[in-house]
């Protein structure tokens, strides 16, 4: 046993053995921490993608509130045009009425005219 204990401390006193280890040991290393790192930008990159197609879905509702919010304006607007000119036109028929009584008058008063001229 004393044999083999010393084989291998022999391998291990050895500087290529330690050199080698050393290079294995760094190349997993690296390896394992670029694999993380690509595994992190995947995941940064997915998340990424999932705001911005949210971002995208509110700026498509923003977009069809604003439309909706127009059409209310533009609606309402309407409403209120169309109310203006209900009321123009009663005033006019209202016009008109007394313009016809003011005739009516008129008439009685130049018809009695003849009647006592008669």
């Amino acid at each position: 046993m004393v044999h083999s204990t010393s084989r291998l401390a022999v391998i291990y006193k050895k500087p290529f053995f330690l050199q080698g280890a050393f290079w294995v040991l760094l190349i997993l290393a690296v390896a394992w921490g670029i694999s993380v790192h690509a595994q992190e930008a995947d995941k940064k990159q997915s998340v990424q993608g999932q705001i911005d197609a949210l971002e995208k879905e509110v700026a498509e509702i923003d977009g069809r509130l604003q439309d909706i919010q127009s059409q209310t304006k533009s609606l309402s607007r309407e409403v209120e045009i169309f109310n203006n000119e209900i009321k123009k036109k009663q005033l006019e028929l209202k016009r008109i009425g007394l313009a016809i009584r003011q005739a009516d008058i008129d008439i009685a008063t130049k018809s009695s005219k003849i009647d006592e001229i008669s």
